[in-house]
């Protein structure tokens, strides 16, 4: 049987088709986490739960997470980075009064995601987060 040769177009399109996939199962199982989490307990929470909730096989659970508190994690993270981001929209030294507004606006916005940070002991990844934004700022 001859040997099937497949378009580097074909490959691009298949790769960008698993990342999409990839993301859309991380995000219904983030958003499934933290809408179980509004009921019970991160501990009594089972993952056989967890993926009927967000619609996905434990397969792919385990593809993308290797538990619940990487989960959350993973939600602390992009909050984290999606501020300091942001952040390096302003000048430290001038626009301090804007960055305290920005900060506190955000905080109230991510209130949820960062109570259950702190309840979960991830305050860590807030800390190693400050000290990554304050050395790439002070280069």
């Amino acid at each position: 049987m001859a040997e099937r040769k497949i378009s580097e177009k074909s490959l691009e399109n298949l790769k960008r088709f698993n990342q999409e996939n990839n993301a859309i199962t991380r995000e219904s199982i983030e958003i499934s986490l933290l809408q179980l989490l509004e009921k019970k307990d991160l501990k009594k929470i089972t993952i056989s739960e967890l993926v009927r909730r967000a619609g996905v096989s434990r397969a792919a659970f385990y593809r993308n997470y290797g538990s619940k508190e990487d989960i959350l994690e993973s939600i602390f993270q992009s909050s984290i980075a999606k501020i300091t981001k942001s952040l390096d929209s302003f000048n430290l030294k001038t626009d301090l009064y804007q960055v305290w507004l920005y900060l506190f606006k955000e905080v109230k916005k991510e209130a949820k995601i960062i109570s259950l940070a702190i309840d979960y002991n991830s305050e860590r990844l807030l800390t190693k987060a400050v000290y990554d934004f304050l050395e790439k700022r002070n280069g």
